[in-house]
This record gives structure tokens, sequence and C-alpha cells, in this order.
């Protein structure tokens, strides 16, 4: 990934930490889950009329499409696709923390961010048949929410659903992060 256009995105996702309000002006083609769990409104990738995927940044690869992307990692079962997410997260300039599904952020608590992340992978899986989606917690609203990939809208969970109750259909819940600014 070009440097400048890592750059562009970390700063967007500091400016936008623990927002929601930005992502309503946003075409909703433009980004995806894994962009409204880290707070990044940059459109980086769109997905065009005819269903074809177009990266926006520049590069010459889609970036926001697997895990692993942002840092380079590669995985090849879930603990490792896991630690590719937190390498992604640290080349974003965010720290994770592993918490249990009990853990509720305060209100108040604005530096904070927190993201469940789901999968379907298993080990020996075509990449095209991959799938995964985060939702992430408002504390203001006190639910869940996330962002029904390229053409959908937000999903609301409801209000003080546990993310114990949460089914995402064919996923798995791999872990549930709080995230940090470094």
């Amino acid at each position: 990934m070009k440097k400048e256009t890592l750059e562009k995105i970390k700063q967007d996702i500091r400016k936008n930490w623990n927002k929601v309000l930005p992502f309503a002006f946003i075409p909703k083609p433009h980004f995806n889950c894994y962009m409204f769990a880290i707070c990044c409104t940059i459109p980086t990738e769109i997905l065009k009329d005819d269903g074809i995927l177009e990266n926006l940044t520049g590069d010459s690869k889609t970036y926001f499409s697997s895990i692993g992307n942002f840092s380079g990692s590669t995985y090849h079962n879930q603990q490792q696709q896991k630690q590719a997410l937190l390498n992604d997260l640290d080349t974003l300039g965010i720290t994770a923390e592993e918490v249990t599904s009990s853990y509720t952020p305060s209100f108040f608590d604005r530096k904070s961010v927190l993201i469940a992340f789901y999968s379907n992978y298993i080990p020996g899986m075509f990449r095209k048949h991959e799938e995964f989606h985060f939702l992430r917690y408002v504390p203001s609203r006190k639910e869940w929410m996330g962002k029904e990939g390229y053409p959908g809208g937000f999903q609301h969970i409801g209000r003080g659903v546990s993310i114990d109750a949460v089914n995402v259909i064919n996923q798995n819940l791999i872990g549930i992060f709080k995230l940090q600014l470094k």
C-alpha cells in the first residue's frame, strides 16, 4: 500500500474515532463493515452497478476485501486469521485488547471502540468463499451496529442486546476487541 494512502486512512480514522454520524453521509457502496468498525470514512473501494469492486486508492490491489491486507499478513487457520486482524490494526495505529462478551464500555469512554469479529473461514477454504463481518458497539445508543457489505445499509442489532445473542449467518464469533488509538 502506498505510504500516503495509509497515512490518509490513519488520519481519517483518528478524525472519526468513535463517531457514528459521518457514515450516514457516505454513499453506502463506498465502504464495508471492516471500515465502519474501525471508523474509516474514506471511500476506498466502490461497488459499481455492474457488480465489480473498484479500488479508489490508486493502488494496484483491493485492500479491504480480506483480513491481513493492511499488514501483508497471511493465515491458514482461525487463530492466524485473528492475528492477521491484530496486525492490520497495529499497522493502522490501533491497539487491540481481546475482551469477554460481558465487557461493556462506559458511555463516557470516548477513547475506546469495541468491535466484534465474525468469520466463516476454515483451513483449505478458497478465499472467494471466505466471508467475515464486523460489528461495533455504540455506547451512546447501547447497541451493536454494523454495515451490511458494500451495497447494504446499517444494521441496528437492538438496544441492550448482548453480543452473545447476535447471530451472523454462517459465521462464528472469532473475538471481541477493545480498540484504542496509539
